[in-house]
């Protein structure tokens, strides 16, 4: 095998390698790579995780003190298994098996807002339909969030929309609105 011509950068040397490379022994150490194809001389069990430079890069390299400490490991680490599609198919039932499950409904929140004149019937509709307060407020106007499943969104707000304003259920479509009382849609939770 030919020599390599020396480094542009380090003049009147031969060094090649990992070393000539401006690595310190420490960077060599910490490197996972086999040391470069250019170093004939390094035998074969000489790892990347040595301290001393390759034979090949000359006196002033194989003199350098190495600039840190070496790092030593205390656990050893196995080689990567790779797992069979069945076997990862097992431990996902396995795991949807062993899981516990949780139902949670899907709810909107709407906001009534309404005069202080509608507070008991406000109150006494949202407790006969069973609806969440979420928060409320009566400050100057009474304000009061209530939760509805989304599944039964459509009935419940006829439902209170009736309840409030005293009427029954099938007069509720004729009612454009009920004096003194807003509901707005806020989000879903």
């Amino acid at each position: 095998m030919l020599p390599l011509p020396p480094l542009a950068s380090s003049p009147g040397t031969e060094r090649h390698g990992s070393a000539c490379l401006g690595l310190s022994s420490w960077e060599q150490e910490m490197s996972s790579q086999a040391p470069p194809a250019c170093c004939p001389q390094t035998p074969a069990a000489i790892a990347p995780r040595t301290l001393l430079p390759p034979a090949c890069c000359g006196p002033a390299a194989a003199n350098a003190p190495p600039t840190r400490p070496p790092v030593r490991s205390t656990t050893s680490r196995a080689p990567p298994t790779r797992l069979s599609p069945a076997c990862c198919r097992t431990a996902a039932a396995d795991a949807l098996q062993s899981a516990e499950i949780i139902e949670k409904t899907v709810e909107d929140i709407y906001e009534l807002t309404f005069d202080y004149a509608l507070m008991s019937p406000v109150m006494n509709t949202v407790k006969q339909l069973e609806l969440e307060i979420t928060t409320q407020d009566f400050g100057i106007i009474g304000k009061l969030s209530v939760a509805i499943a989304q599944s039964a969104v459509p009935e419940k707000l006829r439902e209170l929309k009736a309840g409030i304003a005293e009427v029954r259920i099938e007069e509720v479509d004729r009612l454009e609105e009920v004096e003194g009382l807003k509901m707005n849609y806020l989000r879903t939770r």
